[in-house]
């Protein structure tokens, strides 16, 4: 590969691989299919091309709403999200619609249309309603970019098939982004599906220019062979190169002791444990993220003010029960969880104190113990209480909301209920129930499908 590869090279392909369908005013959707280390610049394009430094013709509008495997809950998202558009309270220089009245642009005032049933199809006459209203669009598309389809959720073809059948219209676009890894849009490129499959060298780009940036031409410097070396040894991880592993790993210690930085000696072994998690071996990574514990642990019973120590431990401890819970031992999970729930509260750090009581309650509820699981919920969600409403409201405090309140109507007296309701009544608003009792959150409250080997 060229040794003047680099980022914005690789960003030009993308932007060329556009172009070459930007003009064909057959296709309704296109499919980006991507390696996962390339995900993050395809996404950086559609991000640019949505503000005013984009260069194609095409409007593009990005939704948030995620694909969680139903269809009706998808389609009341995308919906619900175009509505609120039109709804929230938003800093004047990122509310488009003021923005296009403040230019004159718009022919007359738009109201969206709040009665009509939450199809697709209802969504894209809308939407060219919108447009409609707007000067100068007649000749451009409204590209309505969708977010990436995550890992272990149900395929989404039948969805575009079915948008497909039901016609999309000129002057509408949708675009998707898809792994190769991990297919979840299998649709047969034809006149109205285009598929785009960039040939990109990301990982030989971002070697390039972090070595530009970090002095390549100096390789005994202790930081360059650490920078490297990491690069290295997670490399191996993704692809699941244990046997070459081990001794990346090896050399990535030395690397951090040649440093002599206290920080990089706390987290290296925390490294180490997610490259060995990232091949499914669970013994090694609990070995090494057992090191950071301990000498971040170290570092803390010193320095109580050490924050750097503090944030190596929280991260330690997590990824320690993220790997516990996997493995099925929600008991000894739990017991982490805990640990780091009360030296969150201590530090008088809430939104770990919220979020470590959430995860121990979630364990206690799988278990099928649902009183211990209800105080920790009700823990979570009173920690939670002294973060800002803002944060409430999009945060996993819904979670543990919508878990507190489904396991006190099945436990507690219809006092207690009517108690905890007009809490989140106070801390989410009046809508608090549409947050907490939704179609996600109540998919979220399911308990994972028992095993015969629990």
């Amino acid at each position: 590969m060229p040794a003047s590869a680099s980022i914005a090279s690789e960003y030009f392909k993308l932007r060329d691989l556009w172009e070459s369908i930007a003009a064909n005013r057959q296709w309704r959707i296109a499919v980006w299919t991507v390696k996962d280390e390339d995900m993050i610049l395809v996404d950086k394009f559609l991000e640019i091309e949505q503000s005013p430094l984009g260069v194609f013709d095409d409007i593009f509008f990005r939704f948030k709403s995620s694909w969680e495997g139903d269809q009706d809950t998808f389609n009341d998202d995308l919906w619900d999200e175009y509505l609120s558009w039109f709804d929230e309270e938003i800093p004047e220089q990122y509310d488009m619609y003021a923005a296009l009245k403040k230019d004159g642009l718009l022919i007359a005032d738009y109201e969206p249309d709040r009665t009509c049933e939450k199809t697709p199809s209802n969504l894209w006459k809308e939407m060219l309603r919108f447009k409609s209203h707007i000067q100068g669009l007649e000749m451009r598309n409204f590209c309505i970019c969708l977010p990436v389809v995550q890992y272990n959720v149900a395929e989404m073809t039948e969805w575009f098939k079915d948008v497909l059948s039901d016609g999309v219209p000129a002057g509408i676009r949708l675009v998707a982004v898809d792994t190769l890894g991990d297919r979840k849009i299998k649709l047969k490129p034809s006149k109205e599906v285009v598929w785009l499959t960039p040939q990109l060298n990301m990982r030989e780009a971002l070697d390039n220019d972090m070595d530009k940036n970090s002095g390549s031409f100096n390789p005994v410097d202790p930081g360059n062979k650490f920078d490297k070396q990491l690069r290295v040894t997670m490399e191996c991880a993704t692809k699941k190169d244990e046997n070459r592993l081990e001794k990346e790993v090896k050399k990535l210690y030395a690397c951090s002791g040649e440093l002599k930085q206290r920080d990089i000696e706390m987290s290296t072994p925390l490294i180490a444990s997610q490259a060995y998690y990232m091949t499914g071996n669970h013994e090694q990574s609990l070995f090494h993220v057992d090191k950071s514990i301990a000498l971040s642990q170290e570092a803390m019973s010193t320095d109580r003010d050490d924050q750097v120590a503090f944030a190596v431990w929280i991260a330690s401890m997590y990824r320690k029960g993220a790997i516990l819970s996997g493995l099925k031992k929600r008991k000894e999970a739990i017991l982490i969880y805990e640990a780091v729930a009360e030296e969150a509260t201590v530090r008088h750090e809430v939104f770990h104190v919220m979020e470590s009581y959430r995860m121990s309650g979630y364990l206690y509820y799988e278990l099928l113990d649902n009183e211990e699981a209800l105080q920790r919920f009700l823990l979570s969600i009173y920690a939670g209480s002294y973060l800002a409403i803002d944060i409430r409201r999009q945060s996993t405090f819904l979670y543990a909301a919508c878990l507190a309140l489904l396991l006190c109507r099945k436990i507690r007296e219809v006092e207690d209920v009517e108690t905890l309701e007009r809490q989140l009544n106070e801390w989410l608003g009046a809508d608090w129930r549409e947050l907490v009792e939704g179609k996600r959150m109540k998919a979220a409250s399911k308990r994972k499908k028992a095993s015969i080997f629990d």
